[in-house]
């Protein structure tokens, strides 16, 4: 059950100068340290960055955070395939040309960086502890923090609501028997609502969760299909699946009224996809079990270009890539400038292109973020090698579902 997430050497002159620039923009506390006077880029509304330049929080034009800006951690060292990555980063925005924006230097206390509200304001990190999970809320714009437990000894999953973030879905397993919950908090970690664990005609949860783009409906996976329900809880309407999809999860909606599944078929390992009306109607499948030998382990999820259909695909030994969907079956694509034994994650899509990270197969990290539009078959490199050196950490595209890197 999916509840959630090498890199090349720069030079140390690129290494200290970035660094020097992400610790000067930064106060001891961690925030963003304003310009201030007339003269400022506080008195103005501010300009995104042109590609390749770097600024600091003050410089962010807010309002105009949107579609196409990412948030990103980044790190002035390269880890290795064996070493992972680094334990400390600087926290960045990347505007939809390139430029790109220290935020705050991480404290290692924070944890895992796991979602990023809609309003582009929030980041919300996680970290695991014996007894509980701790979730902090992070301001971007002035650095403030603030940290909540939910109690239990196995980890939960959390992200903000749609569609701005104004507060957190928590989702988690408690007791002996493995009962999957759901929880809401507001942003100071007071619960809001426990939803229900089963349904009579869908069944049990089973962990996966989708907001509405409104955020006024959850879609809740569960054994049999999906569950629709409101905000407080209540249930809506039933989505049946067919026998044969197996256990399945929401992943995206596809289009509007269309959800995009990734389901394991019974006694199978190679998750498929599939568009679930919202309305009940019977869904379709969207890709097919893959042929013998074709190096092809499942897909987990895809996105719709004016380009075509394009799916993150499983490989052997731990290898991700990206594929092209044609006639229900994939064929691997491969990125520019990218090395044969890398692995390629896809963060979501903007326009006609795809977010792309790329990593050691087998080990956390990644070397560097760009744009890929498969049109084209261009690349845009956007953070890390070879843009500033270091490497990129979790990286989240706005308003995308999280995704992870360990399928």
């Amino acid at each position: 059950m999916k509840l959630g997430r090498s890199l090349l050497k720069s030079g140390p002159s690129i290494i200290a100068a970035v660094l020097m620039t992400a610790l000067t923009t930064t106060n001891l506390a961690g925030a963003a340290t304003p310009a201030t006077g007339p003269g400022s880029a506080s008195a103005a509304m501010p300009l995104p960055l042109p590609a390749g330049r770097q600024g600091s929080a003050a410089q962010v034009p807010w309002s105009q955070v949107g579609p196409g800006w990412l948030l990103s951690e980044w790190a002035p060292v390269a880890p290795s395939e064996t070493s992972g990555p680094a334990k400390y980063s600087v926290l960045y925005l990347v505007d939809p040309q390139g430029g790109r924006y220290v935020i705050t230097t991480l404290a290692t206390t924070h944890g895992d960086l796991v979602a990023w509200s809609g309003d582009g304001k929030r980041a919300l990190f996680e970290a695991q502890t014996t007894t509980s999970s701790v979730v902090t809320v992070l301001q971007l714009q002035n650095g403030e923090a603030s940290t909540f437990k939910i109690p239990g000894s196995e980890p939960w999953s959390v992200s903000f609501t749609e569609p701005d973030g104004l507060a957190i879905i928590a989702v988690g397993q408690e007791g002996p028997s493995g009962t999957v919950h759901v929880r809401r908090f507001d942003l100071n970690g007071t619960q809001a609502y426990s939803y229900p664990t089963a349904f009579p005609r869908a069944g049990r949860l089973n962990g996966g969760v989708l907001y509405s783009p409104d955020g006024t409906e959850i879609v809740l996976g569960t054994t049999r299909g999906f569950e629709v329900v409101a905000n407080t809880g209540q249930p809506l309407r039933y989505l049946p699946m067919r026998a044969e999809p197996g256990t399945c999860q929401p992943a995206r909606w596809w289009a509007t009224g269309l959800l995009l599944a990734s389901c394991t078929p019974p006694n199978s390992s190679v998750p498929l996809l599939w568009l679930v009306p919202a309305n009940g109607r019977p869904p379709e499948p969207l890709t097919l079990a893959p042929r013998r030998a074709s190096g092809d382990y499942g897909d987990v999820d895809a996105w719709s270009l004016p380009s075509g259909d394009y799916a993150q695909d499983l490989g052997a030994c731990g290898y991700i890539y990206l594929a092209r969907v044609s006639g229900q079956r994939t064929t691997p694509v491969r990125v520019p400038g990218t090395a044969a034994d890398k692995s390629v994650y896809v963060l979501g899509a903007f326009g006609d292109q795809l977010a792309l990270t790329t990593a050691f197969s087998c080990s956390p990290g990644s070397a560097s973020l760009m744009w890929y539009d498969p049109a084209t078959n261009a690349v845009t490199p956007l953070l890390g090698p070879p843009v500033n050196g270091g490497s990129v950490g979790t990286t989240l595209l706005w308003r995308e579902p999280p995704g992870s890197e360990e399928y």
